[in-house]
C-alpha cells in the first residue's frame, strides 16, 4: 500500500511539472527543479521499499504494454499523459517485472522537461543523470549481454532522439550523446551501436554510426552514407 502510494503522488507530481500554462519562465524553471527532485525521491523510496520488504510491489497499470522480456524479467511500458501540441512528447512510466516473484517495481517516469545535456558530452561519452532526467521512454529494451540493464530512448524535442542506458539493480542512468538511437547491440564485445548525424561542409546531413562501451565511452565512428 505505502509503496502505491508513492507511484501515485510521483505520477501526480509529473502531471504537475509538464502542465502548461505558466507566463513566468524562471519561476516555471524553479518549480519544475523542485518537483524533480521530490519525484527522483519517491522513486528511490519505492526501489528501497522493494529491497527490504518482500511482500512490498508496485501495481502494474491493466493498460501497460509489455515492450520487451528476458528469461526472468519483463519490461512495460505505460503512457501516463500524452503528448499535445504544447508538449511533443509522452510522459511514459517504466516498469521492471520478476517473471519468478511477480514483484513489479517502477524504474522511471519520462520527464519532458528534462535538462539538456549535448553540452555537457563534447568530448563524445555519456554522462551520469538522475532518473528525473530521462525526457522520453517511447523504446525501451533490455541489453543482452545483462538483463539488469536497459536502453531507453525517445524523441521529446521532435528532432533528436534521446539514448540512456540504465541500471535497474543499482538505479542509476547515464545519457548517450549520440541523436539518432539505437542500431544494434554487439554482444561479444559488449558494445552499443547508435546512430548520430553530421553535415558536409557544402551542406547536406549524412548519418554515421558510433561505437560506444556498455560505460558509455566512445570508441569509434563510421559512416552510414548521405540522407
Amino acid at each position: 500500500m505505502k509503496t502505491n502510494l508513492l507511484f501515485f503522488i510521483a505520477s501526480l507530481l509529473v502531471f504537475v511539472s509538464c502542465k502548461p500554462g505558466s507566463t513566468n519562465s524562471n519561476e516555471s524553471q524553479k518549480d519544475s527543479t523542485g518537483i524533480n527532485a521530490l519525484m527522483t525521491t519517491e522513486l528511490n523510496s519505492v526501489a528501497t521499499t522493494e529491497s527490504t520488504d518482500q511482500d512490498s510491489s508496485v501495481t502494474l497499470p491493466p493498460t501497460a504494454v509489455l515492450a520487451a522480456q528476458t528469461k526472468n524479467h519483463e519490461l512495460y511500458t505505460y503512457v501516463m499523459r500524452e503528448a499535445n501540441e504544447k508538449e511533443t512528447a509522452n510522459v511514459v512510466s517504466v516498469f521492471l517485472k520478476d517473471k519468478k516473484s511477480g514483484k513489479v517495481k517502477c524504474v522511471l517516469v519520462s520527464n519532458p522537461m528534462a535538462d539538456l545535456r549535448w553540452d555537457d558530452m563534447r568530448d563524445r561519452h555519456a554522462v551520469d543523470v538522475t532518473l528525473d532526467q530521462i525526457a522520453a521512454a517511447d523504446n525501451v529494451v533490455f541489453v543482452p549481454w545483462d538483463e539488469n540493464k536497459i536502453l531507453v530512448e525517445g524523441c521529446p524535442d521532435a528532432r533528436n532522439v534521446w539514448t540512456y542506458v540504465i541500471d535497474t539493480e543499482h538505479m542509476t542512468a547515464m545519457q548517450f550523446p549520440a541523436k539518432e538511437g539505437l542500431t544494434r547491440f554487439d554482444e561479444a564485445k559488449h558494445h552499443i551501436l547508435m546512430s548520430d548525424y553530421r553535415y558536409h561542409d557544402e551542406g547536406g546531413r549524412y548519418s554515421v554510426e558510433e561505437t560506444y562501451t556498455e560505460d558509455g565511452a566512445f570508441v569509434e565512428e563510421r559512416m552510414l552514407g548521405d540522407l
